[in-house]
């Protein structure tokens, strides 16, 4: 027996008023231990706010508390009606990337939510019976991190892997595991994410299986543990992979797709032999039409429609009835496309199956985009009998490719108009040395040759010498460059070398740093030690003038 979601969602539902602080929906997420919070505007949802919804706000960097959480929905929320299977409902799960299902009546109003978890309760042991071992929905390629990592590392892995956890690993074992209910506890109580590292937030020992256990068996452990993963371990206790409630319940796509297929061919069959069934009929239409989004079309091989469901009357702007009258040929020639095409197309399914294609429509100023796909129904000799065409709106996928594309462009435009105003900066730098070595050269040094005529004695000529040869250094600073090549030197040894290049002998060095001849032999012996000068018949003078040659 077929279960329905009202059999498996979630009543009452927490929610939220739209003026409500993001604050506030993060402690109803922390409190009740659920995964998402509706924002209802009176019963008509509006949007959901999700573990993962805080998750991608703090890695963005636009989390702020006290924010109206109005102001952060940016999509209408997935409904769909209590009436459709656990099938279905999952396929709605896997096109849109959602893991939460908002519940409505005919009204539009919420009556209930879904969760992967809620479907993964209600399997029966009879829907096991596929799965060989836990080897066919494990996922092998564990991310995980070092207990020193820190809590944002684990969120931004998240955040970037589209993944609800991280597992701790030591050793390539199991150590602990940090989930997004985890990162909801944690900055309700206002953890720094940056500083604090995962051996002290990961919750352990982590709930493991062995590698030989079966699909039921990890199904029946996540339920009773109320977990939603389960790591899997192999006879060496390390990690050999990990499943989620996502992973165990993904055979429900294959399912709901060969039904359909099955109950479409059945009804081909029916047709061609005028022997139509109404229940039949009824199962199609039923599963067609409760796919809100997805346009479905079965057209036999004169392309005359035999059944659309109410979303294709959106993307073909017919209803079905008058879609059934005018025919496939005669929307086509309306919608501007050659016939030719259409031929194309159906040479294309006989020889590859299927035929995807895009295209924009437009109605009035309103462009949609439009993305199909044209399957060939093939008989029991394996011959086409007719054609579904899937079709349905993907504008804003596309709306949000191009925003990205332009804010793409925009950051090329701003990183050029950086690299010319750093390009500036070195001229203007280049200017203001020029500058200040021309000030030096015309306003200071020409004062030096009458201080070397007046009357001095012999220790002030020196001490002269030695401040106009620094000044006439400026333009190539001997002792930062020498200090940057020894970077061993301390700075008094950094003086005596400056000294020692410009010709100064150790006597007088001594006098001008008021040191003892003793002290400057030292720092000689240190200067050629840490320089790498090993033999004393070097002159150190010209080594250190050398040097100040190369790097001018």
């Amino acid at each position: 027996m077929m279960i329905n979601l009202n059999s498996v969602m979630s009543n009452p539902v927490v929610t939220v008023a739209p003026e409500s602080r993001i604050s506030e929906a993060v402690a109803l997420l922390k409190h009740h231990k659920i995964s998402a919070t509706v924002i209802v505007d009176g019963q008509f949802p509006l949007g959901v706010f999700t573990e993962r919804s805080l998750l991608r706000l703090v890695i963005a960097g636009s989390f702020n508390p006290n924010q109206a959480i109005s102001e952060i929905i940016v999509s209408k929320p997935i409904t769909a009606y209590s009436e459709i299977s656990i099938n279905e409902a999952y396929l709605l799960f896997l096109q849109h990337n959602i893991r939460h299902l908002i519940v409505v009546d005919n009204q539009g109003m919420l009556i209930g939510i879904a969760t992967e978890t809620d479907l993964l309760h209600n399997l029966g042991l009879e829907y096991f019976v596929s799965f060989d071992d836990i080897g066919e929905v494990i996922t092998q390629n564990v991310i995980s991190l070092a207990q020193g990592d820190s809590l944002y590392d684990a969120m931004q892995l998240m955040n970037n892997n589209n993944i609800s956890s991280i597992v701790i690993a030591e050793n390539s074992r199991p150590a602990g595991i940090i989930t997004e209910r985890d990162i909801v506890r944690l900055i309700e109580a206002e953890t720094d994410l940056y500083t604090t590292p995962l051996k002290e937030v990961m919750s352990c020992p982590v709930q493991t299986a062995s590698s030989y256990i079966s699909a039921h068996s990890a199904a029946m452990m996540i339920k009773k543990s109320g977990i939603r993963r389960l790591v899997i371990t192999d006879e060496n206790n390390q990690i050999a992979g990990i499943v989620t409630e996502t992973d165990i319940i993904k055979g429900l796509q294959s399912e709901y797709i060969n039904l359909l297929k099955e109950v479409i061919e059945t009804q081909v069959v029916q047709l061609q032999k005028v022997r139509k069934q109404l229940d039949d009929k009824i199962i199609l239409e039923s599963m067609m039409d409760s796919a809100t989004d997805m346009a479905f079309v079965i057209t036999d091989l004169d392309y005359k429609i035999l059944h659309s469901n109410k979303t294709a009357e959106t993307l073909l702007g017919y209803t079905p009835k008058d879609a059934k009258k005018i025919g496939i040929v005669n929307i086509f020639e309306r919608e501007g496309i050659d016939l030719e095409y259409l031929k194309e197309v159906t040479d294309h399914i006989k020889n590859n199956g299927k035929f995807s294609y895009t295209y924009t429509r437009k109605v009035g100023s309103v462009s949609s985009h439009i993305e199909s796909n044209i399957f060939g129904i093939h008989g029991k000799d394996n011959d086409i009998q007719g054609y579904v065409l899937i079709a349905r709106d993907i504008s804003e996928s596309v709306e949000t490719r191009q925003h990205l594309q332009k804010r793409s462009e925009e950051l090329e435009e701003t990183n050029a108009a950086l690299r010319v105003l750093l390009k500036q900066r070195e001229i203007d730098k280049e200017e203001i040395y020029q500058i200040f070595q021309q000030n030096v050269d015309q306003l200071v040094l020409p004062f030096f040759s009458k201080l070397h005529k007046s009357n001095t004695c012999p220790s002030q000529e020196n001490l002269i010498k030695s401040i106009e040869n620094n000044l006439r250094q400026i333009s190539s600073p001997f002792a930062h460059r020498i200090s940057n090549l020894f970077t061993k030197l301390t700075p008094t040894e950094i003086q005596v070398a400056n000294l020692i290049k410009n010709g100064h002998s150790s006597k007088e060095i001594a006098s001008l740093l008021n040191i003892s001849d003793k002290t400057v032999y030292t720092h000689r012996r240190n200067i050629r030690k840490k320089s790498g000068i090993a033999n004393q018949r070097v002159n150190l003078q010209t080594i250190l003038q050398q040097l100040e040659s190369s790097i001018q």
